[in-house]
């Protein structure tokens, strides 16, 4: 829960007051489009070895690097300060 500051400011004899919020955090915009949420907030990436050189690798292969996968428990932590607001996305 975010700490709220009330600042008072009198102008002509009027007082006002306005509430002071803390900053909002920002995503990394690259690590919120290489990586999704699942709905069980399992976080998950595309495989690498999809981009080029296709012509001579296995149809099995390239089916099986389609998928996504999800990421290794030791980049948990690293991923989850890319994204401070993780959502399921649809």
């Amino acid at each position: 829960m975010a700490m709220a500051a009330i600042i008072f400011f009198k102008t002509d004899n009027l007082k006002i007051e306005r509430k002071m919020k803390m900053p909002k955090m920002k995503t990394h915009r690259s690590g919120a489009k290489r990586y999704k949420i699942t709905a069980s907030g399992k976080i998950v990436r595309r495989q690498a070895g999809k981009g080029h050189l296709l012509a001579n690798k296995d149809v099995s292969r390239k089916r099986r690097l389609s998928k996504m996968v999800e990421i290794s428990e030791s980049q948990v932590k690293l991923v989850s300060k890319e994204l401070p607001y993780k959502k399921y996305s649809r």
